[in-house]
């Protein structure tokens, strides 16, 4: 299930805000505080998609509250990124 559209039952629903493409950054075009942004941005990507992965196959064997809990997680760290995701559109 994607953590973007909890409609969708896949990882990875290819939404460019969800799942961003890699962007190769010339270490010149960007400082290096924008390039930590950017850095922090594909680690939660990852960190995102296997939570999710994780909740689409093991989610039964959890407690009800354990698995709330990270399906709540989840949409925080998807906050999270639309916000990353903002900023980074602003360099």
């Amino acid at each position: 299930m994607c953590w973007c559209t909890p409609s969708i039952r896949t990882p990875n629903c290819g939404s460019p805000e969800c799942h961003p493409p890699n962007k190769t950054v010339k270490p010149g075009k960007r400082s290096e505080w924008q390039l930590r942004v950017i850095d922090e941005r594909d680690e939660l990507v990852q960190r995102i998609d296997k939570l999710t992965i994780f909740l689409g196959k093991e989610s039964s064997k959890l407690d009800s509250e354990d698995r709330d809990l990270l399906i709540e997680q989840r949409e925080c760290m998807s906050s999270y990124l639309r916000t990353i995701n903002k900023r980074i559109d602003r360099f």
